[in-house]
């Protein structure tokens, strides 16, 4: 399975005036952190629950020939991903989505 990636530039390949660089601070198996910041200068951070998008998938240029993780749309903002300027209530809500699936887990068993 392709995961994602560890860091990453917005607008990579010249069609952004300002680039974000997006640097992950933290993942476990069903969420992610990571920090946006222009310029050296930390922006704001990106907390999301990853989504798989699974071999013989479509996407817009391609057919996905393996397992692969996927940063999330903008469409999923304020359901599975949430965007917070202070560092320490994005890592709350990190943990948050952490212990809701081990709670979940632990209540299937």
């Amino acid at each position: 399975m392709k995961k994602l990636e560890t860091h990453f530039i917005s607008g990579e390949g010249g069609f952004s005036v300002f680039p974000l660089i997006y640097t992950q601070l933290a993942r476990s198996s069903i969420a992610a952190i990571y920090e946006r910041s222009r310029d050296g200068k930390p922006r704001d951070y990106e907390v999301f629950k990853i989504k798989v998008a699974r071999t013989g998938t479509r996407t817009f240029s391609r057919i996905l020939k393996e397992d692969q993780e996927q940063y999330p749309s903008t469409s999923n903002w304020g359901k599975t991903a949430w965007t917070f300027n202070d560092r320490e209530r994005a890592f709350a809500k990190y943990a948050e989505l952490n212990k809701r699936q081990e709670t979940i887990k632990a209540f299937a068993e």
